[in-house]
Parts: structure tokens; sequence; C-alpha cells
């Protein structure tokens, strides 16, 4: 009679004929009746069981639940199988380290303090309960995700990819090709606010990211500040990070133009403008001399006018220079470009009322064509190819304006904008999705893919 091999929740897990041996289902060998020499495979069944697999390499057809020993030397340390994707993890700790290397990934189910300076080469995950402190200096070779609060007090190396939803270093902190998301540095340092994140040591980051504000990053408008101010500090890195060799941007507002704190996405301000004379000025300057090169221009916007033209951010001087982003009287999403000889005109999608959305349009480019791209809320509404040399953006003179056009019929904007930003890359590559508004404080910032260089990651709400 064959033996039913049952489960703890004694559910059948596999079946054993008279006379076999299965050797391969899992990583012990189940003995089916009158199999002979089974007292010797059952004692070795018994010994790995013991010695939780013991060996270098972790042992075949693992079951969920099951311990494996390590013994790498560099390792030598228990690992549970959790099946999918997963696969094998390191066991959490709730513990005081000393100096240290580990070069296991570990995931933190506890509080932990390292009181000496410590190395991570495999990857690091920190879930949103747990206390973090580390006393001596951090280098993180691997990928970390902290989403709870760690406290640096003598600063952090970070090589590899990080998320984290905040961080408090008294130390320095030096990020090498890393992502910093959701993080807002000390206004000592960059400017872009007091929490969560406060270094009071030193920045250093070289070819890494803060929230979406990098060396490529020319225009970045927040419009954090007090209600009716009529001024707005550019936080783009310009020459201050990284080599980026554009100025910030000289910023004027134009007739009632104001910081409005009321209606706001991130609960620390917008811009409010009437649309009947509001606007904004941005000085011509070199950081909208695109030439033929890749760009992204996006926002949020939310606008109170219905079947009405408005534009939202333009550069020009005439109907045959100039290009503009503005919703049409269909309530589409619009671009044109003219320079006299060459034109575009895109537009897509519908922009509701009375409700925050957010705006991109982006340019791609390879050795012979241009693609321009128009997207609203990640989504890809119109585009349009054309020969690459054909369309310089460099061709086009005059000031940037925010909230209307410089000549004709101005075209104001109605309603409330926010977190405008001009990177002189392309990043959407045919879909996103920003990050979405959670609260009546509509709080977090939506920016940056984390997929590396190439920025094809798709977001879910939430995930930084």
């Amino acid at each position: 009679m064959a033996y039913d091999i049952r489960k703890t929740d004694g559910t059948v897990f596999v079946t054993v004929e008279d006379g076999t041996l299965d050797n391969t289902t899992t990583s012990i060998q189940f003995v089916g009746k009158r199999y002979p020499e089974y007292g010797l495979i059952l004692n070795e069944n018994d010994l790995h069981q013991l010695e939780n697999f013991a060996n270098p390499t972790p042992p075949l057809n693992p079951v969920i639940g099951q311990m494996w020993f390590d013994n790498t030397p560099s390792i030598e340390g228990i690992k549970v199988y959790t099946g999918g994707v997963t696969g094998w993890r390191g066991l959490g700790f709730s513990n005081n380290f000393s100096d240290s290397t580990i070069r296991d990934n570990l995931t933190f189910l506890g509080t932990a303090r390292f009181t000496n300076d410590v190395i991570f080469d495999g990857i690091v995950e920190l879930g949103s309960e747990q206390v973090m402190t580390f006393a001596g200096t951090s280098l993180f070779n691997g990928a970390v995700t902290f989403s709870s609060t760690p406290a640096f007090n003598s600063g952090m190396t970070i090589i590899g990819t990080t998320t984290a939803s905040a961080i408090t270093s008294s130390g320095n902190i030096t990020a090498v090709g890393s992502v910093l998301s959701n993080i807002a540095f000390h206004v000592n340092e960059y400017g872009a606010g007091l929490s969560p994140t406060t270094i009071t040591g030193t920045l250093a980051m070289y070819g890494a990211e803060i929230d979406g504000l990098d060396n490529r990053t020319v225009l970045y408008l927040n419009f954090a500040g007090v209600d009716g101010a009529t001024t707005v500090t550019d936080l783009s890195p310009g020459t201050q990070l990284n080599g980026g060799t554009g100025p910030n941007n000289s910023i004027a507002f134009n007739g009632t133009a104001a910081i409005d704190i009321y209606r706001t996405r991130l609960a620390n301000g917008s811009l409010l403008l009437d649309g009947g004379s509001d606007f904004l000025t941005i000085t011509d300057n070199i950081n909208y001399d695109f030439g033929i090169a890749p760009f992204v221009m996006d926002g949020w916007i939310y606008t109170v006018a219905a079947s009405t033209a408005q534009v939202i951010f333009a550069k020009g001087t005439a109907t045959s220079d100039r290009w503009e982003i503005f919703i049409n009287s269909s309530d589409a999403l619009a671009f044109e470009y003219s320079d006299g000889s060459d034109t575009i005109s895109i537009s897509g999608g519908n922009i509701p009322t009375f409700r925050w959305i957010h705006w991109a349009i982006e340019r791609e480019t390879d050795t012979t064509n241009s693609i321009f791209t128009l997207y609203l809320d990640g989504n890809r509404v119109a585009t349009a190819t054309v020969v690459l040399a054909d369309y310089n953006f460099d061709d086009i003179t005059g000031n940037v304006f925010i909230g209307q056009r410089s000549y004709g019929t101005f075209e104001y904007f109605d309603g409330n904008m926010d977190e405008i930003r001009v990177e002189t890359e392309a990043k959407y590559f045919g879909g996103f999705r920003p990050r979405q508004i959670t609260n009546d404080n509509n709080d977090g910032l939506f920016y940056k893919n984390s997929a590396g260089l190439e920025f094809r990651t798709t977001f879910e709400t939430n995930n930084w």
C-alpha cells in the first residue's frame, strides 16, 4: 500500500508507492514500503535536518519554512525558505552588533543597534515599525530599503540603489550612484525643506539623485511658503550639485499671482492664478536651450475652468517663435512648437476641473528622429515623431511663462499649479504612474522612477 505523506495542515504533500524512493520532491528522501536500506536513508534524513542542510549551496527542491545553514565562510548564517521570488531569506535580528561585515541579505524584524562600524554587502530591508541606530560609520554596498527612520550618528556611505522614507544623520552622508527617494534635505544643504530628513553633516553626491533633483534638473518649483507670498525659490541644483551647468532661474510674479496654502498637493503651498491677469515670468537663460537633446517638463495642475484654453508653460515671442504646453478649448492637454518653418501640434486626454492631475511633455531622441509624448497622470495621451534636426529648441527666443503666453490672446490659467519641474533627459519611455493623492494634505513627492538610469519602472501608490 502506498504512503500518503501529509503536511502539518493535513493535506497530502506526496504519495510514495511501495518499493520506491522519492528523492526529487524535496531536499530529503521519502521511502516507500519495503524499499531496501531504508534505515540508512532515514538516518541521513535526520542528520541533514539536524545540521540544517549545512552547505555553501542551498538544498534542492526546498519547501516553504525549510531552514538552511549557509556555511560559506564569509556568511555562516541561517536562512529560511519563503518561496516565490523572495526565495531564501536571512533570519531577522534583534540584537546589538559590534564591528561587523554582513554579506548576507538581511530583513530586520525588530530594533537593531550597531555600536561600531558596519559593512553591508547584501540587501538590507528595515520595516516601518523598527528603530535602527548606527553609531559607527556604515557602508552599504547592496540595495537598501528604509521604511522607518534610521539614525546615522557617524555618517554613512551608500553605493547601491537606496530608497528611504526618512533619514536622520548627525554625520556625513556620501551617496554613490544611489537613489534617495521621498527625502527632503535640510535647508542648509539644498533648500529642500526641514523634514522628514535632517542632515547636519556634509552631503556628498556622486551620480546620485535626491527626490528626482540631480544635475539634469534645471527647474524645480514646489511653491512652499506663506499664504499670499509673491516669491518662490527655484530648488533645482543648478551648479550646486554634481557639475550641473545651468544657473538657478530668476522668477517674477505678475498680476495677483501668489502662494496659496489652502489648495495644495504637498500641504506646503501651491501657485494660485486667477485666470484674468496672473502669471509668472522666468528670465530667458541657457536652462531652456535644449537644442535637439531630450527633455522632460512636468508638474501638477488644478483648474476650475472648463472648455477654456489655458496656458500652463510656454516660451516664445510670437506664433512663429514659441513652444507651449496648454489646455485647449476641448479640455485636452496640448503641445505646440513653431520656429517659423517647422511646427508640431499634438493633443489628447481630458483634464477634469476641481481635481489635481499630473501633466508631462517628454522628448526622446535617436540618431534621426525626435519623439514628443504628452502624459496625463502617467498615461500617454498623444505622441508625434519628427525629424530630429528640424526642431532645435535653441531657435526659440524670449522668456519662459507660467500661466500665460506672451503674445496675442494670453489664455491665462485659472486655478492652481504645483511641483513644476524641467529636466534635460528623457525618462518616462511610454508610461508611468505618479505618486497619487492619498489624503487632504496630498503629502509626498511623486517624481523619480527608481530603475537606475533607464527610468522604466511603473510606480504604485505610496511605494516611496
